[in-house]
């Protein structure tokens, strides 16, 4: 335990001489986190706080699980040599976040990068292989093992930094965790990993007085990517050595609080269709903020609500495979009523917004369909009259209620024609209309074709058949139709053939 203690105190102390260096550093250099709408500070403030955690950790954990002593000699090399691979990712990982800092990073470069080191960790040897449901029976995954551990390291280093959004938040939160990993590593025979959990407890809880609100500087995404890689390889390890399936629960229900701010967070993304990477302000300590707790009340709140979920996981320990099954259940059931709430998810909106989105998905499939069907028949025009037959039957398709087009004939007469849907009885209210240009050899001019549009249940769904069928008299116009086979001089001779699945359209001619 002296060695633990040693770890932890030192690690402390370390960050709290290296952390004012930093600050001073950061002031000099200017590299501030500048406020925005969807930040809680106020003034600039430093932003490179996990360069100090990045020293820290490092140094200490290479020197002390080098020189540390285990009984087992296989164990000995087999858990340093993880260790020093997740070492290894976590340096890329900072590296990422510190260019980031200074200069800014796309968030799917950032992902795409993360994605690449888990990757290479994986193929190290960090991965998860087998599920223990007992101490004799366990599930393996198979080729299943690695995009179920790239998910699990992308998504708690992706988890930790989106929680990074109070003063002292993630700092708390990775405390809680590390502290719980290392009991657990302890527990499960794998020390060096428990001195690693060990020395990211001491370093954050020296980060703590420096970062706790008001704050003096920020974890930055170079601290805060570093810290939940840690903690997404540390746990990753933890459950590759699980001896039960309470052990092998355990590490989720420690990361539950970031986790599930993660997934509603992109659910809630999903809903509003934006991307999963945008920037929002209703992550569960923005929704604390937003019905009346303080800054730091709401941080309490957030560490405490941690704790409770791993006190209720670690009931897990004292009952059979079934309770097991139950207290992961309610563990389950304890943050999504948090959630709810404080209005961080509602489920009722949630299910009407998946319903929502089906159905406009399946909307989109079946326009899609409509105008793959009916470029077809552009394909095949060879005359004027089949333009426009075809123009006539894309407009009814994608539900058009009218279509209006005014050109020349050959001795520059005018020639106006109209198309109306059969069966249009929508009120006058309910309608748009946009003009969409075509090009005519013969004309001094653009050509353009007036569309009056049904707003029918969505404005969006009309833009998407508007989009379409600009499509299609773009790709598909009358310009490259024989002059020979334009619509002749005498109108009366010209049979627009309109007739659209046995239903007749209304063909106007004017002029």
């Amino acid at each position: 335990m002296s060695t633990f203690l040693f770890a932890y105190v030192l690690a402390l102390g370390l960050v709290l001489c290296i952390t004012p260096l930093i600050i001073h550093i950061a002031h000099r250099l200017r590299l501030y986190d500048d406020p925005d709408n969807r930040k809680i500070h106020t003034n600039p403030v430093p932003r490179v706080g996990g360069i100090s955690l990045f020293m820290a950790i490092m140094i200490l954990s290479v020197w002390m699980i080098h020189t540390c002593q285990i009984p087992s000699h296989a164990l000995r090399t087999s858990a340093k040599v993880d260790i020093y691979h997740i070492l290894l990712g976590s340096l890329l990982i900072f590296m990422i976040g510190l260019w980031d800092d200074i200069n800014g990073l796309r968030a799917r470069t950032k992902f795409i990068l993360q994605l690449i080191i888990a990757s290479a960790i994986y193929g190290m040897g960090v991965r998860i292989t087998e599920i223990p449901l007992t101490e004799q029976l366990s599930l393996k995954l198979y080729w299943i093992s690695c995009p179920v551990t790239l998910l699990w390291i992308v998504g708690i280093t992706n988890a930790v930094n989106l929680s990074d959004g109070l003063d002292g938040l993630v700092s708390g939160l990775v405390c809680i965790a590390a502290i719980s990993l290392g009991i657990l590593s302890f527990y499960c025979g794998n020390i060096p990993l428990a001195i690693l959990m060990i020395t990211i407890t001491g370093a954050a809880t020296g980060f703590l007085f420096f970062n706790f609100h008001p704050a003096r500087i920020f974890l930055g995404d170079c601290g805060s990517l570093l810290l939940g890689f840690l903690l997404a390889g540390g746990s990753t390890l933890c459950m590759a050595r699980a001896r039960t399936f309470a052990h092998f629960i355990l590490p989720l229900a420690v990361l539950g609080l970031p986790l599930f701010d993660m997934l509603f967070c992109m659910l809630r993304r999903f809903i509003e269709r934006r991307s999963i990477f945008s920037p929002d302000r209703s992550h569960f300590h923005h929704r604390l903020l937003a019905i009346g707790f303080h800054h730091r009340q709401a941080v309490l709140l957030c560490w405490l609500t941690s704790l409770t979920g791993i006190g209720i996981s670690a009931i897990m320990f004292l009952v059979s495979f079934e309770g097991i099954l139950l207290s992961f259940v309610a563990f389950g059931i304890m943050y999504v009523t948090i959630f709810r709430k404080v209005g961080a998810i509602r489920l009722r909106e949630t299910l009407a917004g998946l319903r929502q989105n089906y159905a406009r998905a399946m909307q989109v499939k079946e326009e899609i369909a409509r105008f793959e069907e009916v470029e077809l028949d552009f394909r095949r025009v060879c005359t004027f009259q089949d333009w426009w037959n075809a123009v006539c039957r894309a407009a009814q398709y994608m539900n058009f209620a009218e279509l209006t087009l005014t050109t020349e004939r050959r001795d520059g007469t005018p020639l106006t024609l109209t198309w109306i849907h059969p069966k249009q009885k929508t009120p006058l209210h309910a309608y748009i209309t946009l003009m969409v240009p075509i090009q005519d050899a013969r004309a001094a001019s653009s050509l353009q074709i007036s569309v009056k549009i049904i707003i029918g249940e969505s404005l969006e769904q009309g833009a998407r058949c508007v989009t379409l069928f600009s499509r299609l008299i773009e790709q598909y116009r009358f310009t490259s139709i024989q002059e020979n086979q334009i619509i002749p001089h005498d109108s009366s001779s010209y049979d627009p053939r309109t007739e659209l699945q046995d239903e007749p359209c209304v063909v106007g001619l004017a002029g």
